[in-house]
């Protein structure tokens, strides 16, 4: 049930400056309280409703009087778990979120006896507790893995930034031209000369259409005239929290999806001075569109939940269970956040953390994968690198980074070989515009990477609503072979495999999201993962002093040959990641740079010197990726350099391996046609087989036929027509019209056919797969009829079982998945109707 909607609340919005920076910071709350005490109701019935069900709320480890303790098994059988908890004297909670395998027990903290007091084990420290029962009962009982559940670190958002002082300069040329392109096709226009925008501040989004710089934004307004704005895709802010009461997304917000795992609630309502961070991301994604307030998100049609786990400390536990919550529900993840970017931390997720990354992938979005956005950080200035960050350098993430206004890099972004792509946030003065706490409240201060991954997370809700049959890996690929190269006279840029560019900085290029969601429409879906490892590769050679420069040129050089007999046998057929993990003894961590040099001669520079990292403890089983070589030939000599660029310092190469991922050599899934109508089903496109097409009937009944036309260029091979340019298709449409209303004068009426749908609040449904269609008066018609009815813009028809249609009070429609819920009361984007198929709702809700 879709309860963020609520267009039958009688709305008090209190008037507010519409573009300021800050709140009240002394009493940070929700703003409205008629839609909290609604949505409060509305937590509570299903609290209630999901007791006992896989949708109930996360169970808690904070009970005073015990120690929790999360145990991973090898097998999913919970029977292991019970029989585990009585040898060792231990109670079962439950499960860990939707992690299988995982599963918490808890002890008295003190006084406890049987079998882990005989042991002595109660007075030691809690991590030597779980080693202590893993060696104890992991043989017996199938024990893996054990970690005391702690709230013991505290994430780091990855905020605005301080803007550098203004500087002037135009965005240097690209040799693609792909601005030239742009113009020339007709997607670079102002989108207020086709549809009015009438948000106060959208003259301001200029990361959404750049009027100054033109070409510097994201490119999605023709992306908008085509009527696809992310409608079926749910994007989840894992944050501090969303202020579901703020006009601009109390209609987009997705309670279902949304819980506080700093304080044990529902609703993830900000309650600390600084809890805008994930207000201000949900309204880069989904701020509503015409409603005077602000501007508007990039998909201003997809749902937005909040997942608040970023206000206090939190354990290992509860993140692995916010990164899979309500995976089901939620299908891209927006993480700005991170360990501490200052330069000096190396930190990635445990165990339970990696699993859910992988279980998310696996088993989210009914099979096709959650999507997990991440920024690379904000530590550029402090010399990090986003390598040294276990969560933007894992392979199940996408890591997005950040340029601004004028296409160039902000000293604040982080560069690394895992990096995919960037997109835009603030610079050089210039910040990004979007929703803040408070009914009707707005920010120009947004910034920092923290900007850059919730723009990306809403250009991949525009491509699941045109594709959600997409992978997690297909998006990543889409990413790779769409990205566009910038700045291209920077000394990074490398020519790598299939014709691209890669830079450290700015991965593949910026995101492109009329790009994007075009390609995705054709995009043929990948095959499944492989991957190929190497054995431990032991080196134990210290690392040349830079006294010794021409060593230290080369360092500690080390190499593993995969032969194209070891690639047969993985079934690799096309590259994607590459993963290196390190043993490396440094007496001064940030000295030490890694290169790895691929079978091509192409170099990744897996881990930059950093100047404040003194360390002494080096790289301990530490894993690097890279994305530069994606599609590189993979057989052959793999290079592995360690160098150390300071004197005085000593340091030696242990041990490293290999690891090589892609795509194997199965025949990979056919591509799904393109969603005409977001948020519909591609079956469902095809049994309604929708078209764009209008007819005029004069009164003595011959017809004069308008051309078809079809802006996503996916008629069938059998259409009848021709097909139209966007600026073409306008005109008919207005032409359409202004014939329907002067026609009305003179007896002329304006006709769909059968199967046909025109822009003019004409509509008709039709069924290629049937033979006869009953439609209007229900009678018996075949396919050559044309049928006389109007319908309203924004009206709801649902089509029936036997054929024919009928009106629906949007209000109580059923969504793209068939389940009952409140819909908005506003017409639905650019697309002047919304259909949904009525016949397998039944079948689609209990999926």
């Amino acid at each position: 049930m879709r309860v963020g909607i609520l267009p039958s609340l009688i709305i008090a919005f209190a008037a507010g400056t519409c573009l300021s920076h800050s709140t009240d910071t002394n009493n940070v709350h929700v703003a409205n309280p008629a839609i909290a005490k609604r949505l409060e109701q509305t937590a509570s019935e299903q609290k209630s409703k999901a007791s006992g069900s896989p949708a109930s709320e996360p169970l808690s480890f904070d009970e005073k009087g015990y120690d929790y303790y999360n145990i991973k098994f090898d097998s999913t059988d919970e029977s292991k778990a019970v029989t585990f908890a009585k040898s060792a004297n231990m109670e079962l909670v439950g499960p860990l979120g939707n992690l299988p395998q995982y599963f918490v027990f808890r002890t008295p903290s003190k006084g406890a006896d049987g079998g882990l007091a005989k042991r002595s084990l109660e007075n030691h420290h809690l991590s030597k507790r779980s080693q202590a029962i893993l060696d104890l009962y992991g043989p017996e009982h199938g024990v893996l893995y054990v970690n005391p559940i702690l709230k013991k670190r505290r994430l780091f958002k990855r905020d605005s930034i301080m803007p550098a002082p203004s500087v002037t300069g135009e965005t240097t040329s690209n040799p693609f031209d792909y601005l030239g392109q742009r113009i020339a096709n007709g997607t670079f226009n102002d989108p207020r000369e086709w549809t009015p925008i009438t948000d106060p501040q959208f003259k301001n989004q200029w990361h959404l259409h750049n009027i100054q710089y033109k070409g510097a934004d994201v490119n999605v307004t023709g992306v908008w005239t085509q009527g696809i704005t992310g409608y079926g895709v749910t994007v989840s802010l894992i944050d501090d929290g969303l202020d579901y009461t703020s006009e601009d997304l109390y209609e987009s917000f997705f309670l279902e999806g949304s819980y506080d795992f700093n304080d044990k609630t529902k609703l993830p309502t900000p309650r600390l001075s600084d809890d805008y961070h994930g207000t201000r991301c949900a309204g880069q994604i989904a701020a509503a569109r015409n409603n005077g307030v602000c501007g508007v998100g990039v998909a201003y049609n997809a749902r937005v939940s909040g997942i608040r786990m970023l206000s206090a400390r939190v354990s290992d536990a509860d993140e692995a269970i916010a990164l899979n919550y309500r995976y089901d529900k939620n299908d891209i993840y927006s993480c700005s956040w991170g360990p501490n970017d200052d330069g000096k931390t190396l930190e990635g997720p445990s165990q339970e953390i990696l699993d859910a990354f992988h279980n998310g992938v696996t088993h989210g979005r009914d099979g096709k994968g959650s999507i997990f956005v991440f920024a690379t950080g904000n530590g550029g200035k402090a010399g990090d690198n986003c390598n040294f960050d276990g969560y933007t350098n894992s392979i199940f993430t996408i890591s997005i980074g950040a340029i601004d206004h004028l296409e160039q890099h902000p000293v604040y972004s982080e560069a690394c070989s895992a990096q995919l792509a960037v997109t835009y946030s603030n610079g050089h003065n210039m910040g990004i515009v979007t929703t803040d706490i408070g009914t009707r409240q707005c920010t120009s201060q947004h910034g920092g990477t923290s900007a850059a991954a919730p723009l990306a997370a809403g250009i991949y809700a525009l491509v699941l609503s045109v594709r959600p049959d997409l992978s997690w890996r297909d998006v990543q690929r889409l990413t790779v072979e769409n990205s566009i190269p910038i700045q291209t006279d920077d000394s990074d840029w490398d020519s790598v495999a299939m014709g691209r560019m890669y830079n450290h900085k700015y991965g593949f290029g910026k995101m492109d999201a009329w790009r994007l969601v075009e390609a995705a429409k054709t995009f043929r879906n990948v095959a499944p993962q492989t991957s190929l490892k190497s054995e431990v590769i032991t080196v134990d050679k210290e690392i040349p002093s830079v006294d010794n420069n021409e060593a230290r040129a080369v360092g500690v050089e080390s190499s593993h040959t995969f032969t194209e007999e070891d690639i047969k046998n993985a079934s690799l057929k096309r590259l994607e990641h590459v993963t290196v993990t390190v043993n490396i003894d440094a007496s001064y961590r940030g000295n030490i740079e890694v290169l790895l040099v691929s079978p091509s001669g192409k170099v990744s520079q897996l881990a930059a010197p950093r100047i404040f990292d003194g360390d002494k403890s080096g790289f301990r089983d530490w894993t690097f990726s890279t994305v530069k070589h994606w599609d590189e030939t993979p057989h052959g000599e793999w290079k592995l350099r360690v160098r150390n660029n300071r004197s005085n310092f000593t340091g030696k190469l242990v041990d490293w391996k290999i690891s090589l991922w892609g795509e194997n050599t199965d025949i990979p899934l056919k591509p799904q046609p393109p969603v005409l109508y977001p948020g519909i089903p591609p079956r469902i496109q095809k049994d309604l087989n929708i078209m764009y097409g209008t007819n005029l009937t004069f009164p003595n009944g011959t017809q004069d036929k308008m051309p078809s036309f079809d802006m996503n260029n996916s008629q069938d091979d059998d259409s009848e027509g021709l097909r139209f340019t966007l600026f073409q298709t306008m005109l008919i449409s207005i032409l359409a019209s202004a014939v329907s209303v002067a026609g009305s004068y003179l007896g002329y009426k304006l006709l769909c056919r059968l199967r046909g749908s025109g822009h003019s609040g004409w509509l008709s449904l039709g069924d290629k797969s049937k033979d006869a269609t009953e439609i209007g008066s229900r009678q018996h018609m075949n396919d050559d009829s044309d049928i006389e009815e109007s319908f309203e813009l924004g009206e709801v028809i649902v089509a029936e079982p036997q054929g024919g249609y009928s009106r629906v009070d949007e209000r109580d429609a059923l969504n793209p998945h068939g389940e009952a819920e409140l819909a908005s009361n506003k017409p639905r984007s650019e697309a002047s109707y919304v259909l949904y198929d009525a016949e397998d709702s039944d079948d689609e809700s209990n999926n």
